[in-house]
Parts: C-alpha cells; structure tokens; sequence
C-alpha cells in the first residue's frame, strides 16, 4: 500500500510502501489523497477495507476572503493577437525582473488567483530569488503604470519540486505577495478550475493573454494582448508529430493557424470561459514550444487541473465558483 498525502498520481511525496498485516492511518494536505494497492500473482489470499473520513483541520487556516468573487470579465482583446482591455482579464499578472541586469523589465507573466498569491510557470522563477522579481496587477502598458496599478514584492517564492528543466514538467510556481492587492475594476482573481477537475477540455476554446513578442525572436508588445486558441487534449497532443514525445500527463496543447502564445508571455494565463455562467478559470499556464505559430506545432501548457491539491497545501485556499 501506498499513500501520496497530496494526491500525487505518480506519488513522489509517497513514504515507503507499507506491506503485510496490520493497520495504517494516513491524512491528506489539501481536499485529496492518492492510494495505490498493488499484490503480486502469486499471493495466496487476504483483502483489505478502507475507510475514508473528512475531519476538521486542527490547524485552521484563515478564513476565505470575504470578496472571493473569482472570474468575473468586463463586458467590452502572442501573435495574431488583438488589443484588450484592462478590465477583461484583471488576474493578469507582469512579473518584471528587478535582479542587478534586469533593470525591471517585463519578462514573464503570472495569474493572480487571490490578493495575497499569483501562480506562474515554473521556468520563470528557475534559478531565482523571491527578491528579484517584481509584481505587477491592474497594467496594460508596460513602459508606464496605469490609474490603478499595484506593484508588489514577492515575499515568498515556492517552485513546484519536481520541476524539470530539461522536458519542463511540472511547470508550476507560487509567488506569495509581500502584502495584499486591493481588490477593484482592474485587479481581480481568477477562479480555479475545482469544478471541472475531471475535463480535458479538448475543443474548448481557450484565451491566452500577455505582452510577449509578436514573433519568434521579435519586439515584445507594449500593450496587453490576447488570442483565442482551440485546446487540444493530453491525448490528443501526444499524437502530434511536433511535439507529441515531449508531452506528460501534466500538460496539454492549443493550436490555430498563424496563432500562438510567444516569448514573454511565459507564465501568464490559458484562460477558459464557462458560457452559462461568464467566469473564467485558470486552466492552463503558458510554458513552452517551437518556435511561434509554426505549422502543425502546437503550444504547451501546464494543466493547473492536476496541481489543485498542491496550491491549497500552501495558499490554504482555493479561490473558485
């Protein structure tokens, strides 16, 4: 028997396997927990029942923030991408490099998911220290501060650990806010995509947003863009001639004609939303590919779906409707 606290399918938090007879108690870090039993052929005989209980959390966290309204667009637009407006996607995040050569430069993006936490990729906070990275909310150009922009520093900075750089699975970080955003027309979470743990998406129509270049190797764009992007599923991707051998069950694709998220708009959002309801959720993160808008070479993205357990472990809340 074997037992992931966190609901890791793969079990890397796992303790050793536990065999024979006897009893065994094991509790989850967040709302999930994986088991595996496993006998060989040969075993003669036996069984085992397992009893599952929620139960209160001796530890409380704080309480849900009383405006966790999550999702909500305006009413009011990477390559081949279209102008947008501030309010369309308030979660978007610029993450800007303050390091000693960076000189504050936007060179990622990121989602806030509540007023203290934003999620980005992994690979953009690979080799880096919280103090070098910048926060910014409610921006749409960046060379200037727009009327209700908030700028933060990063406090804390939890990369997922079983990030690798070289095939970039697990391409999943948390950024903890030095102080918390005020919530307002232009700085909103995202909601995270609870309800809809069990989907693919494959078809759906996802929207990425940023201010990455318009083309490989390009200028970056001043103002915040976004493309609207048909999602292709784990499945799917994996039959792609392009990039199929390089996918794990961590990630999923987007492909159109002449369209794609670029460099720069690493990190920031794959944005998925609900019709019957209006909200956007947070399904994937903008993590890597060939090139930009190459022929039959889709983009990849980290599918947020399968680290919902690991964000509550440590922002102690999921933000979602």
């Amino acid at each position: 028997m074997v037992v992931s606290p966190s609901g890791d399918p793969y079990f890397s938090d796992a303790d050793r396997a536990v065999c024979g007879q006897g009893r065994l108690e094991s509790y989850s870090k967040g709302n999930s927990i994986a088991i595996h039993f496993h006998s060989t052929y040969y075993t003669p005989g036996g069984g085992f029942s397992c009893v599952a209980q929620a139960l209160p959390n001796e530890n409380p966290t704080p309480a849900p923030e009383p405006d966790c309204e999550c999702g909500i667009k305006g009413q009011n637009r990477v390559v081949g991408g279209q102008p947008t407006r501030l309010t369309d996607w308030p979660w978007q995040v610029l993450l800007g490099d303050i390091s000693p050569s960076g000189g504050g430069n936007q060179y990622c993006g990121g989602t806030l998911i509540s007023s203290s936490w934003v999620i980005t990729a992994a690979h953009c906070t690979y080799n880096r220290k919280a103090d070098t990275i910048m926060v910014v909310v409610g921006q749409d150009n960046i060379k200037q501060l727009s009327p209700g922009s908030e700028v933060r520093k990063v406090a804390r900075l939890i990369q997922h650990p079983d990030f690798l750089r070289r095939t970039v699975d697990n391409d999943i970080a948390l950024l903890e806010l030095e102080s918390p955003v005020t919530y307002s027309a232009v700085i909103r979470p995202i909601c995270l995509p609870t309800r809809y743990v069990n989907s693919n998406f494959d078809g759906q129509i996802g929207v990425v947003t940023g201010w990455g270049t318009t083309d490989f190797g390009g200028e970056s764009s001043t103002n915040l863009l976004e493309v609207s992007l048909p999602i292709i599923s784990t499945d799917n991707c994996k039959t792609n001639a392009k990039v199929g051998n390089k996918i794990t069950q961590n990630m999923f694709c987007t492909y159109a004609d002449n369209k794609d998220a670029c460099q720069g708009d690493s990190g920031g959002p794959l944005n998925w939303v609900d019709r019957s309801t209006g909200r956007a959720y947070l399904v994937g993160i903008t993590s890597w590919g060939i090139g930009c808008a190459n022929e039959d070479t889709p983009g990849v993205y980290t599918k947020v779906t399968n680290y919902l357990s690991w964000i509550q472990q440590y922002t102690g809340q999921l933000c979602s409707a």
